[in-house]
């Protein structure tokens, strides 16, 4: 910048305008989990600079670590904001929570004869379709399985 005078004389001073940096945040993808678990939250790292999670739901902060642990019932949004040289930037990340299912299994007959053959069935009910079965013993995948035991033996179905 250059100032002159009525008189011709002139002046000139000159200032800087420094970048601090850019500031980039990333809270992650969006999770899934079921009700009763845990989502592991991460945010890219940003050399030197500070982290503040929180939730739309609260403004209070709750964690200023880049990685977090929550637990939510309900869907939340948790919002990321990174803090560098007084540049600061926002991201958000969705925890959506899925109900747990409830299962049942049966068998049919539940009694046998020595190397009889029993038919054993799950169902599934609540959380989110399609449901897989996996059953103990070996048995593997599915719905229904059908059993020829030599001893009394329990089935577990997850």
């Amino acid at each position: 910048m250059v100032v002159t005078d009525c008189g011709g004389c002139t002046a000139s001073d000159a200032v800087n305008v420094n970048i601090n940096g850019d500031v980039n945040a990333d809270a992650g993808p969006d999770k899934i989990i079921c009700n009763g678990t845990s989502a592991t939250l991460t945010a890219a790292t940003v050399a030197g600079a500070s982290y503040e999670w929180r939730t739309t739901d609260s403004p209070a902060i709750i964690s200023m670590d880049p990685t977090i642990n929550v637990s939510p019932t309900q869907n939340t949004t948790y919002i990321l904001k990174v803090i560098k040289n007084g540049c600061e930037d926002s991201d958000a990340v969705e925890v959506t929570v899925n109900a747990r299912p409830s299962i049942g299994a049966t068998a049919t007959p539940p009694s046998v004869c020595v190397n009889g053959t029993s038919i054993l069935n799950a169902s599934a009910s609540g959380g989110t379709t399609p449901y897989t079965f996996n059953w103990s013993n070996g048995l593997g995948s599915g719905a229904q399985k059908s059993v020829n035991p030599l001893i009394n033996t329990t089935y577990s179905v997850t």
